[in-house]
């Protein structure tokens, strides 16, 4: 260190300096020597009072024979080596990316996870990621007809074209049905808790399944049987043979039928309500109908019926609220209709219409039906000559979904197109009360399958689950409409028929009566960290699914 020598004369200054020099050999021989020459330099200054030199000449020289000892003990005795440092030892990580992940999906069993515990489990699987856990595609719960020895004698594939729908879920109380894994039983899922089987007395198995209203289903069995089912008595009643569709308003209770009783190709209409059925009479211009399509508006007010690729295009309005049988007109859709629905937009009622037309090329026709004179408006949306659409020559719209704005004024229209020429697009549109429509863009990346099967909403909109022809199932988030996270790839080679999204479940149902369901919080928070990370999804593996 440096020696504070403030206060001390030159001459005074000089002695201190050389007393501890880190030289011996510059230092004074003996203390008397240093303590002469400091006397004579404090001589050699001003005179000092009597009795405070000595003092001070004292402790000065008590100071510097400390200070001399001191750089002695500094300087000339040798410091030993500091012992080695030990190794730093690795310090484990105080939890393992199994661990981060098992924490992240005991959030995420909750039937309503809020955006906060979404975001809260993505951290989650973000640490999961950092400490070695393997980014997968989320594996699907499988459920529906199980027994793959059986499979063809219980669902022989001449007949797999009768599954229609194999997934129920009401639309208010969202209690959500599906086929049972005999083939002959429903399984009511119950989110985190334990799902419900509820054994039907059916000799043959279901082919679709539908509800009524909150306590009772309507069941068509592969033999084509309609059957209404009490889930309170489990009692159930046999309506109808021969079939060919149903569609319900389960919030107003009433159905519709399209049978073929004589097996002339003739269809029979039938209407339920209130416990009771009852006949449609159909316009003679179109008592035939061999392949229905039918359509129900949740208000229970009207339903539309149109032949699945008829060529005229010609369809039939039915009036239901009417206290008298029910009323029916002729409709012109110019469509050789694959597909159609109904919706409401307030207080309008649209019917959209999908299929093929020569002279439109969207493939769409949209109807307002008016009930002052039951009719209906017709309009084809068309896109800008900018957003060019796959050829209206080789292409036609296969499935439809639409999912309705908070305030219901509007509506999203997903368009599912079957196409030869080219990979099918998904199209996005958006409706107005008024049956006009705009189109908004195309959806997801292109697909192997040719045809876009299904199509479904989750509940906020923002999600579009897309299923194909040759059994891929995509999710795609609506704000990067060009992303899709394969949940499960084309090798699994049965085409999905329907999709459902209820509770945090994403549910999807194949052409082989098999039915998977994954953990849609699951499927959201794995993008959700890789698109935060700006990296590739994972890929999924080609292997079929194990039942459980």
């Amino acid at each position: 260190g440096q020696l504070k020598l403030e206060g001390l004369s030159p001459a005074e200054e000089r002695v201190i300096r050389r007393a501890c020099s880190v030289n011996p050999d510059k230092r004074f021989s003996s203390n008397v020597a240093m303590v002469d020459a400091l006397r004579a330099a404090m001589l050699g200054t001003a005179p000092v009072a009597k009795g405070y030199g000595w003092l001070k000449f004292t402790a000065l020289a008590v100071g510097c024979l400390g200070l001399a000892v001191a750089a002695w003990a500094l300087y000339e005795r040798p410091t030993p080596p500091a012992p080695p440092a030990p190794p730093a030892a690795r310090v484990p990580p105080s939890k393992t990316g199994r661990q981060y992940f098992s924490e992240a999906m005991s959030l995420l069993q909750r039937p309503d996870a809020p955006p906060a515990q979404l975001a809260q489990a993505t951290k989650l699987y973000l640490a999961a990621l950092a400490n070695d856990f393997p980014a997968e595609v989320p594996a699907p719960r499988r459920m529906g007809f199980q027994d793959d020895t059986l499979r063809e004698q219980v669902y022989p594939q001449i007949h797999r074209r009768r599954l229609k729908q194999l997934i129920a879920v009401h639309p208010e109380t969202l209690r959500a049905l599906i086929l049972g894994g005999d083939g002959r039983s429903l399984v009511e899922l119950a989110g985190d808790l334990h799902d419900t089987s509820i054994p039907l007395p059916l000799d043959v198995p279901v082919a679709s399944v539908h509800w009524l209203d909150e306590s009772q289903l309507l069941i068509i069995d592969l033999q084509t049987n309609l059957w209404r089912l009490s889930l309170e008595s489990r009692k159930m009643e046999q309506i109808a043979t021969a079939v060919l569709q149903v569609a319900s308003s389960p919030l107003t209770g009433i159905a519709l039928s399209a049978s073929d009783d004589d097996g002339t190709g003739e269809s029979s209409l039938l209407m339920l309500r209130d416990g009771r059925s009852e006949r449609v009479a159909l316009p003679t211009a179109r008592a035939q109908i061999i392949s229905p399509l039918l359509g129900i508006d949740p208000a229970g007010v009207w339903g539309t019926v149109f032949e699945e690729i008829e060529k005229s295009g010609t369809g039939i309005l039915v009036r239901l609220d009417g206290v008298d049988a029910p009323a029916t007109a002729l409709v012109d859709s110019d469509m050789e209709a694959y597909c159609c629905t109904c919706l409401r937009l307030g207080s309008e009622c649209l019917v959209i219409v999908g299929g093929k037309s020569p002279a439109h090329a969207s493939g769409l026709a949209v109807m307002r039906l008016s009930t002052d004179d039951n009719s209906a408006h017709v309009s084809y949306p068309q896109a800008a000559a900018s957003e060019t659409l796959i050829a209206a020559s080789g292409r036609s719209v296969r499935t439809l979904a639409t999912r309705l704005s908070v305030d219901q004024s509007t509506a999203l229209l997903a368009v599912g197109p079957d196409t030869s020429v080219d990979t099918p697009a998904t199209e996005l549109w958006q409706l107005q009360p008024d049956g006009s429509a705009s189109f908004q863009g195309l959806v997801g990346q292109a697909t192997q399958g040719p045809s876009i099967s299904a199509l479904a909403f989750d509940a906020s909109g923002q999600w579009l689950a897309r299923g194909t022809s040759y059994g891929e199932v995509r999710l795609t988030k609506l704000s990067h409409p060009q992303i899709d996270f394969e949940l499960m790839s084309q090798d699994y080679l049965e085409e999905v028929i329907q999709i459902q999204f209820v509770d945090g479940q994403l549910i999807v149902a194949f052409s082989d009566a098999t039915v998977l369901i994954w953990n849609f919080y699951e499927c959201q928070m794995v993008y959700e960290a890789h698109l935060l990370q700006n990296r590739p999804l994972p890929s999924i593996q080609p292997a079929r699914p194990q039942a459980g």
